[in-house]
């Protein structure tokens, strides 16, 4: 086993299995606020990527955490000498029909579970997952009597992982009752509130987290298509929804061209293969068809000529704003009557700004602004208004401007 610096006990300090996002992230914050650690994944190019500093973009601040604290061991069996396993490979997205992956979650898993562990090992889960597929793991072999399962629930929010890992409001952990002292002594040095539950209440409490966001994103929505019904505007009743503390003042509640990312969608599609309840499937069936059709908030019917190829320029190609998902993303789901081209400066930062900026916007009939820095929505704004390009602000806050026949505040 190869050490950094100097020779480490390892007894009670934990590997990372998988260095995907989730696995960056708490490998890093974990060694920040904990000490050290060690990490392995058996994709070599995204051990080598962690190794150069090279880390996912969805967080930009990993850069400036450092890797003294991280050792690495050389093969995949060297997992069983270690008594705490983070199990924390993100589950994949099929990047035709958005569906979670788990069959990856299950072969990885398995090939853990498949170990000759000798002494009491504590296998700790964060992927993103659902009750059935332990059962299976369960149905298919014996799995060793020494190792301990759990469940940790990941909270952490794209591009604000660091801090929620680092200061987490709670943690919420599932395994077996006469393990919870441990696994609480374990985790002491996060002074939070915890829950111990057993490990598929973890699992659905996490799963119920996702359904509730995207149900409130879909609540929004819905009452965001009955505004445009009447000719009302919603922006000017969320304050008072949210000023009422059944609903309160983080509320996902602002309108929008639907979910997207794939952490939200995970879960629905989990409750629509494991549910029994015909009406329950129904009805997540008709969230996502609902949420689908949330990108024909961009009328067009009223800008351009109908057959036309519409040249759009999209500005901030991730769903939101600090986050280089476009899995599942919005942009995806438009017509075949688009031809898009992308603008984003939060990440890429090496670019000539404006020289860009003239470049796309004199070429495409239509923009798009989704998020970018307050200097480029500037140079945007203005060169729009010089090419008499129209531009729709998606974005949820409202760009107060004098040019009004080719500017739409869609929210």
């Amino acid at each position: 086993m190869q050490n950094n610096s100097g020779n480490y006990n390892i007894k009670n300090l934990p590997v990372f299995f998988g260095l995907s996002h989730i696995g960056q992230v708490f490998s890093l914050c974990w060694s920040k606020k904990i000490g050290s650690c060690y990490v392995f994944d058996s994709n070599n190019k995204l051990l080598n990527l962690f190794k150069k500093k090279k880390f996912t973009h969805e967080e930009p601040d990993l850069n400036k955490l450092e890797l003294n604290n991280i050792k690495y061991i050389n093969k995949f069996e060297e997992i069983k000498n270690f008594k705490y396993i983070f199990f924390t490979h993100d589950t994949p997205l099929n990047i035709k029909n958005g569906k979670p992956e788990v069959n990856y979650i299950y072969k990885n898993l398995k090939k853990i579970l498949s170990l000759n562990f000798k002494k009491k090992t504590y296998l700790i889960i964060s992927s993103q997952i659902n009750p059935e597929l332990i059962k299976n793991i369960k149905k298919k072999f014996t799995i060793n009597k020494n190792i301990k399962l759990f469940y940790l629930v990941d909270t952490l929010k794209m591009g604000e992982s660091i801090d929620k890992f680092l200061y987490p409001r709670q943690i919420i952990i599932g395994g077996e009752k006469n393990e919870k002292k441990d696994i609480f002594k374990f985790l002491s040095k996060f002074r939070t509130k915890k829950f111990y539950l057993s490990f598929d209440e973890a699992i659905i409490t996490k799963m119920a987290i996702n359904i509730y966001l995207s149900f409130s994103v879909s609540f929004a929505n819905i009452i965001d298509d009955l505004c445009r019904q009447y000719v009302c505007s919603y922006s000017n009743i969320i304050q008072p929804l949210k000023n009422d503390v059944r609903i309160g003042q983080s509320a996902y509640i602002n309108p929008s061209l639907g979910f997207s990312g794939g952490h939200l969608e995970r879960d629905l599609f989990y409750l629509n293969e494991i549910s029994k309840n015909k009406i329950i499937k129904q009805m997540v069936k008709n969230i996502m068809s609902f949420n689908n059709k949330a990108i024909n908030k961009i009328d067009l019917n009223n800008l351009f000529k109908k057959n036309k190829i519409i040249k759009t320029l999209i500005v901030g190609k991730s769903y939101k704003k600090n986050s280089y998902s476009t899995i599942n993303s919005t942009f995806n789901k438009l017509s075949k009557n688009f031809k898009v081209s992308y603008f984003d400066d939060i990440f890429f930062k090496n670019i000539d700004m404006k020289k860009q900026l003239n470049e796309l916007i004199k070429k495409n009939d239509l923009i798009i602004y989704n998020y970018s820095s307050e200097e480029s929505k500037k140079e945007i704004l203005k060169l729009s208004k010089k090419y008499k390009k129209k531009l729709i602000n998606i974005s949820q806050k409202k760009i107060n401007t004098k040019t009004k026949n080719n500017f739409i505040n869609l929210f």
